[in-house]
């Protein structure tokens, strides 16, 4: 039988590559996938409530928690899972069949997930009480003034069901409580917007790892695939695509062998220490967007003389605002550094820094609007939309973008325009001409020069 480290190195390496085969229950396949509920799902179904009913809300969350070790296993497969453990007083193994699913294998958490996925259906049909889960944890949310009684029957039901859900795991109803990792307020609703932002726990865990790399001036691609996905988690707790630019250092480095600390790397650091400590810009769940004035805007970028015409339209303005700008040479410089060959390509970034131009010459018009915003280059658009672009100077600009977005509070959409529809086409190139009075010198952040200049991260 051999040594009691070998026999257990044997027998779990067995196991492993039992359970991560599946088969342990007939009745899960691998074309089946499991959807659980995340922070898109959940502010939209709050969203749904509050549309259908424009009152106060309130929410709970659930965990099943030692229920994990409630769910049987398909008796005729049972012999099929064996689970070996050393006994030190009989100092041999000791081999049991479980009875439960056992944890580890690849079907078990998709054979689990129906169980809670059942309890939803189920609440929803006995009491009408929406409700949703993640795994092994249950989130529903209604009325305040009828959220309590569905909170009771889901315990009741729990509890006739057999499940040991426990208390501490299912506090009462709340309009501020933490769920799938976000602190949830539906206190200002629905006067104002619901607000979902980072939890001060998890600002605290991230700015120390944050402190710890910068005090050893390295970040190995384990960690900073650890760095990548808690940032990227936080992202979707912010405004807008606000954040994204600045992961993708973090990304880089997960496919690199090197550990020292590069400028890009650095500088997103602050970057995000500065954005953490402030736990500025969160995500808002507006009910309704029918109340907000709208502004429509049009930009174009010309690649030979380096022109950047924007307008923008809103009700409340008596006629079109039109602006002009050429980019400065240095910059144009900077864009095409590292290129090769002698043809100069940065078409991508003049058509990128309109948007960019609109924000920074009309700020007393471009806040709290929906901006509706129409550009003729794809790849631009993209980025946009992205909230990230795949060079670093498209980082730049649609960092800098969104951020004035979210101190804004702009709730965008950006789309394509043919460059025949597009009434700025001919401004770009120097015609002034147009429904517009006037045309006025475009302006561009301060800092966002002074970036472009020194070709990385602020």
């Amino acid at each position: 039988m051999g040594t009691a480290r070998d026999s257990d190195q044997t027998d779990s390496t067995c196991v492993r590559r039992f359970l991560r085969g599946g088969g342990q229950n007939a009745t899960v396949g691998y074309q089946f996938t499991h959807r659980p509920a995340n922070l898109d799902t959940l502010t939209a179904s709050l969203r749904s409530f509050g549309d259908r009913f424009p009152e106060p809300l309130s929410f709970y969350t659930s965990d099943f928690a030692k229920a994990f070790k409630q769910v049987p296993g398909v008796e005729a497969l049972l012999g099929m899972s064996v689970v070996v453990q050393w006994d030190p007083v009989q100092r041999k193994p000791a081999y049991m069949v479980p009875y439960t699913q056992v944890f580890g294998g690849r079907s078990t958490p998709l054979n689990f997930a129906r169980y809670p996925a059942w309890c939803c259906y189920a609440l929803a049909v006995l009491g009408a009480f929406p409700a949703e889960h993640c795994v092994d944890d249950m989130i529903g949310a209604e009325r305040l003034t009828t959220m309590h009684s569905g909170w009771k029957l889901w315990r009741l039901f729990a509890d006739l069901c057999g499940w040991r859900v426990p208390d501490a795991k299912s506090p009462a109803p709340s309009q501020l409580g933490v769920a799938l990792g976000a602190e949830f307020d539906l206190r200002p609703f629905p006067a104002c917007s619901i607000i979902v932002r980072l939890t001060d726990q998890r600002i605290e865990t991230i700015i120390d790892i944050l402190n710890n790399v910068l005090e050893k001036g390295s970040l190995g691609s384990g960690l900073a695939g650890q760095l990548w996905g808690k940032l990227q988690h936080a992202c979707s707790m912010l405004w807008g695509r606000f954040g994204i630019c600045k992961l993708r250092p973090f990304s880089r480095r997960q496919h690199e062998q090197r550990t020292a600390l590069n400028p890009q790397l650095r500088s997103s650091i602050l970057w995000w220490l500065k954005a953490l400590r402030a736990n500025a810009f969160p995500r808002e769940v507006p009910l309704s967007l029918t109340g907000m004035k709208t502004v429509v805007s049009y930009s174009d970028g010309e690649g030979g003389d380096a022109g950047v015409g924007v307008a923008i339209w809103a009700d409340d303005l008596d006629h079109p605002l039109a602006a002009f700008r050429r980019i400065p040479r240095e910059v144009r410089l900077y864009w095409s550094s590292g290129q090769r060959g002698a043809e100069r390509n940065d078409i991508f970034e003049i058509e990128a820094i309109g948007p960019l131009m609109i924000l920074a010459t009309w700020p007393r018009i471009m806040q709290g609007r929906l901006w509706v915003h129409y550009i003729d280059n794809a790849a631009a658009q993209a980025a946009f939309v992205k909230g990230s672009s795949s060079v670093m100077s498209g980082d730049i600009l649609i960092g800098h973008a969104w951020e004035l977005i979210a101190r804004r509070r702009l709730l965008p959409w950006i789309d394509r325009v043919d460059s025949e529809s597009n009434p700025v086409d001919g401004l770009s190139r120097g015609r002034m001409d147009g429904p517009w009075q006037q045309v006025e010198e475009a302006l561009l952040p301060a800092q966002l020069l002074r970036e472009l200049r020194q070709g990385h991260f602020g």
